[in-house]
């Protein structure tokens, strides 16, 4: 009999480089691993919920804080761009987050962990040979085994809510954003967004990785960062509590291959496996955020995923008087894995690694209203260390992969022939299918494989079988398809009738079989005798034959084998959409009652059905060279070749979605109404990384460009019969100004804030010997490699919309002026051009008119003038200015505005120039709460502060402050705070007759008074008019607004209650 038994893998572009050599302890792609909950929510900074990453976000609201005017929400967050094998579960479930006002820090650590600064390096003059003693010494100093300098910056990812970005610290200990933004970053971590709101960080946690070539067990690294508290410019503050925990879990089970080449004392192929685990020794887990005299609380349990970890159960709230306002339960359970995981060295931890954690539902105890989630389980995702993963890391169910593909190194093929191509099947494999909202309705999410158009050359290695039996005595003849001058074959002979090898020259005896190669011609190229693997390789034939036949007369109970096994790689020119892995939302269907209204349609194609999609990342590489510095002493060198199953695409979120889309149809359909069916095209300016690819190189160079990629360039919009109705143009300039606020800048690469070194050791020889001939100091011979890291300021130069109508199109032009002077980056002058006239709006902040106070703050992004303008032909004309007033110095602060920057005056400019005071703002406290305000016609107006000064009780307008007793005002104040003690829904009337006692004091009969009543972090409760008409607000058990009621005289002249608003509640979805 005779079989051909095929397996393949698709390379792309794979390249062998040429670069310099580097130390042979190091691992290309091993980076400190961030902590499961941080790269959860990392992802939402690092790959947006846009159609340009193909991905959405779902958000499950809890709770808002609100303190002032300041909104800080809860929510659960779902990130719709797959599940990866190795990624681990954060606290509230596989592909969850839970966000505070979508605040985060977390640090990528490159190389070591920085300590505040990098070294200073030359940037443009950087030569270390012994001629050269200085760079000479710095990089001895760098290279030495306990040296913690580092030359790599380590890059920090941040989130504010209303600012995001990275930043690093350069060779001065200088904080470098990447881009520049208006956000003020101290070395303490604390951040003040451009309206002086300031946002305290701290580390909050220490991680520890081992097994393998990880750091030595007592490094640790502070990757992921905790809010401890917000400050408010009114001195209100957010704090955040935490509890300490710590657990272990493991990453990564590392198979590589290491192939030697110019080796003395390293001969033959050697395999190393090994399994890393991380150690999270301390981390400060959410315990409770504390506002106002309220508090957040969130619960934890136990998890069976995690060794000691921790999940996500409850979210209360509760306010000043400790009554339950809002009460979340998370129910949790588990994906389960159905495959036999190995994990060398660490069989206790294989049970953790067959669950996951998985959010069922989550439910609103108050009223008992759900969220309910479904998953794609038809293909049970495998355990976390196993090798089934495409290209990017998704599982692709192939049950045969050992971990390494097949990478070509020389006229060899190395590997074990792993099969990464993406299967959407079971890319899906634990991805969000549908959510059910608490009203019924229905949201379900399809997806599909990522994909970009390929043009160019593609190497296909492929592993072929051919085998025949004595019982087939003539034979079998088989072709090798390959580019290749050569094939490597390996023959495997077995005979009952020969020997097993043994002793040189042991042939057999007697009756026998032989086994031969032959080429075309019939002429034998190789003869097999014994019983074993015979590996060679010949000069390429049009095809060959092997066959067995016999020596003597071979008793029929004997058989024979031969197996002939070689690869065959084949480069083919190829136009196509290609997918290496990753996946991308394709429908979203909405349902109510389980029919179908509604349904979002997301197109990557091209009117040629071409792909849209662009691949940013570096090519996909599974192997490097890497080169064991020589010691000319002993005269030892070694180039080898490491093949692993590590890739290039780590777990953390750098790098983390390689396919990207220019351009994305998203097209809308209403089941029920066809005439409300849309569609939006948008297209997108994606700029990939320069940096060059290097296969010698064993470090990760940072490429991630968020800054330049997903900005929007055109949006149209098309009606229900697909006709154009309105276009929004955008263009852009790429600002390079703020790079050289860099120590390490260089004037040669504008682009750039730094091109990093890393240096490798290429030789070594014995300097100094002692006496006894041992070395006691050397001589090294370095090389060098550098990468680059771009910024720029992606300043919006122009929009423009067109609006389509049957006769004629109207566009309208915007255009946008900066700061010449780069003193911040908010747009000093907006012209918009309509077709008969220009509206120009002037904008001034803190810098442009001098408020120091206000810019030693950051409360640079406050508009502090506008004017605006009409121009029509040639005849330009003010239609308005309006300037707000703030203290401009700590004094003039203390004077007028309670020692805080807040505003006390608002002026306006009129058409005839005359200047006049809108409204001052004659009273803060010491909360910035507004207790007094004047407005033009010279009204003074009083607000009083009740509820622990969180809520106005009273406002009387036409007096001032310093006409009212101030018993008076202690008297409502004190029955506020009690009231406020008395719980929800409580009996108002001591507190509503105390306010009608200080309505009716004839020491204000003078003055128009309106009070109010709350429920404290549900809403007011009633508003009492002038007139003394009261309106009352009633909630349901969830404390949403359920109705309104007005106070009003039925026709017996009676006062009753008539309900003038009533509202109900259908969950968008």
């Amino acid at each position: 009999m005779k079989k051909i038994i095929a397996a393949s893998l698709i390379i792309c572009g794979y390249v062998l480089g040429y670069s310099q050599s580097v130390d042979a302890k190091e691992s290309k792609y091993n980076l400190t691993i961030k902590s499961p909950d941080a790269s959860q929510l990392s992802k939402h900074t690092d790959i947006p919920t846009s159609t340009h990453t193909g991905t959405v976000g779902i958000d499950i609201p809890i709770y808002t804080i609100k303190v002032g005017d300041f909104n800080l929400p809860i929510t659960l967050k779902y990130h719709a761009s797959g599940v990866k094998v190795k990624e681990t579960a954060s606290k509230v479930g596989l592909g969850w987050s839970l966000s505070v006002g979508g605040m985060s820090l977390s640090k990528q650590v490159l190389g070591r962990e920085d300590k505040g600064k990098i070294q200073y390096i030359n940037p443009d003059n950087f030569n270390p040979v012994q001629s050269n003693l200085n760079d000479y010494n710095l990089a001895k100093s760098i290279k030495e085994e306990f040296s913690q300098l580092d030359t790599q910056p380590d890059i920090y990812s941040f989130s504010l809510g209303s600012a995001a970005g990275e930043f690093y610290y350069d060779s001065s200990g200088k904080i470098i954003q990447i881009p520049y933004s208006t956000v003020k970053i101290e070395d303490s971590f604390v951040f003040t967004d451009d309206q002086g709101i300031k946002y305290y960080f701290k580390a909050g946690n220490q991680t520890q990785t081992v097994g393998g070539s990880a750091p030595a067990p007592n490094d640790f690294s502070n990757t992921d960062f905790i809010i401890t508290k917000i400050l408010l410019p009114t001195r209100k503050e957010i704090k955040f509590n935490y509890q300490a925990s710590s657990y272990s879990y493991l990453n990564n089970f590392y198979k590589g291959l290491k192939i030697p080449r110019a080796c003395v004392y390293q001969n033959g192929i050697t395999y190393e496996e090994f399994v890393t685990k991380t150690n999270v020794l301390s981390e400060s887990v959410l315990q409770s955020i504390e506002f106002e005299g309220s508090e957040v609380k969130f619960v934890y349990g136990n998890r069976e995923d995690i060794n000691n970890g921790l999940s996500l159960n409850k979210i209360e709230v509760r306010n000043p008087q400790h009554i339950l306002i809002s009460d979340y339960s998370l129910v949790k359970d588990y994906f389960i894995s159905t495959d036999s995981p190995s994990a060398p060295g660490y069989d206790s931890e294989i049970p953790y690694l067959m669950k996951r954690l998985k959010l069922k539902e989550v439910v609103n105890l108050k009223d008992n209203s759900k969220y309910k989630f479904q998953y794609y389980e038809n293909n049970p995702l495998p355990n976390r260390l196993s090798d089934q993963t495409d290209f990017v890391g998704y599982y692709n169910g192939k049950l045969a992969n050992h971990g390494i593909p097949f990478v070509k190194y020389g006229d060899k093929i190395y590997g074990f022939g792993d099969d990464k191509n993406p299967d959407i099947n079971y890319a899906v494999s634990g991805s969000l299918k549908e959510i059910q909202y608490p009203t019924g309705g229905k949201m379900g999410l399809q997806y599909e494989l990522d994909d970009f158009y390929f043009e160019g050359t593609e190497t296909q290695i492929g592993k072929k079988d051919f085998l025949i039996s004595n019982l087939e005595p003539l034979g079998g003849t088989f072709n090798v398809n390959t580019n290749g001058n050569t094939v490597d074959f390996k023959i495997t002979f077995q005979s009952t009738a020969n020997p097993d090898e043994g002793p040189v020259g042991s042939l057999p005896e007697g009756p026998h079989f032989v086994g031969e190669l032959l080429d075309n011609n019939n002429i034998v190229l190789r003869t097999f005798l014994i019983n074993k693997e015979y590996e060679f390789v010949e000069n390429i034939k049009p095809s060959y034959k092997i066959r067995i036949r016999k020596v003597g007369n071979v008793n029929s109970s004997h058989y024979a084998t031969l197996n002939a096994q070689w690869y065959e790689t084949v480069s083919e020119a190829k136009q196509y959409n290609k997918s290496v892995g990753g996946i991308r939302v394709q429908k979203i269907k909405k349902s109510d009652a389980d029919i179908l209204t509604h349904e979002t349609e997301f197109i990557y194609r091209d009117e040629n059905n071409k792909s849209t999609g662009r691949y940013m990342a570096d090519d996909i590489e599974y192997s490097y060279i890497q080169e064991i510095a020589e010691d000319q002493d002993m005269g030892y060198t070694c180039e080898q070749m490491v093949i692993s199953n590590s890739g290039n695409f780590n777990i953390s979120t750098i790098n983390g979605k390689p396919t990207i889309y220019d351009r994305v149809t998203t097209r809308n359909k209403n089941v029920n109404n066809s005439a409300e069916s849309y569609e939006i095209v948008d297209e997108y300016m994606n700029i990939s990384h320069t940096n060059p690819k290097n296969a010698r190189s064993p470090i990760f160079t940072y490429a991630n460009n968020q800054f330049a990629r997903g900005i929007l360039t055109d949006r149209k919009y098309y009606n229900s019969q697909h006709k154009l109705v309105k276009k929004d143009s955008y263009t852009y300039e790429f600002d390079n100004h703020f790079n050289n606020l860099s120590n390490d800048y260089s004037t040669g690469f504008p682009g750039l804030t730094i091109r990093p070194y890393y240096i490798g050791v290429k030789s070594m020889t014995c300097a100094i010997h002692d006496a006894n001939g041992v070395c006691m100091g050397r001589n090294y011979t370095f090389t060098l490699d550098r990468y680059e890291i771009s910024s720029a300021w992606v300043k919006k130069k122009m929009a423009t919309t067109t609006d389509y109508f049957d006769n004629k199109n109207i566009s309208q032009i915007t255009s946008y002026t900066y700061d010449s002077s780069y003193k911040h980056t908010n747009p000093t002058i907006v012209n918009v051009d309509f077709p008969d006239l220009i509206q120009r709006t002037q904008f001034e902040y803190a810098y442009e008119k001098g408020n120091q106070l206000m810019i030693s703050k950051n409360m640079i992004g406050i508009p502090l003038e506008t004017v605006s303008s009409k121009t029509v032909g040639t005849i330009s004309k003010t239609l308005s200015k309006t300037e707000t007033l703030y203290p401009a110095s700590q004094s003039e602060a203390d004077l007028k505005t309670s020692g805080l920057v807040l505003p006390y005056t608002i002026l306006s400019t009129d058409l005839q120039n005359l200047v006049s005071t809108e409204v001052t703002y004659d009273k803060y406290d010491n909360k910035g709460n507004l207790q007094q305000y004047t407005t033009k016609d010279g009204i003074s107006t009083v607000i009083i502060w009740g509820y622990n000064l969180t809520q106005p009780i009273a406002k009387i307008e036409g007096a001032k402050l310093t006409d009212i007793q101030p018993s008076l005002i202690d008297t409502i104040v004190n029955a506020s705070n009690t009231d406020a003690s008395a719980g929800l829904n409580n009996d108002e009337t001591t507190f509503l007759s105390g306010l009608n006692s200080f309505r009716s004091n004839s020491a204000l009969s003078g003055y128009q008074i309106t009070t109010y009543t709350y429920d404290p972090l549900v809403g007011v409760r009633s508003i009492t008019s002038p007139s003394g008409i009261i309106e009352s607000y009633i909630y349901d058990t969830s404390n949403r607004l359920k109705e309104v009621r007005q106070q009003e005289k039925d026709s017996s002249g009676n006062m009753i209650y008539k309900t003038a608003r009533e509202f109900k509640y259908n969950y968008k979805n």
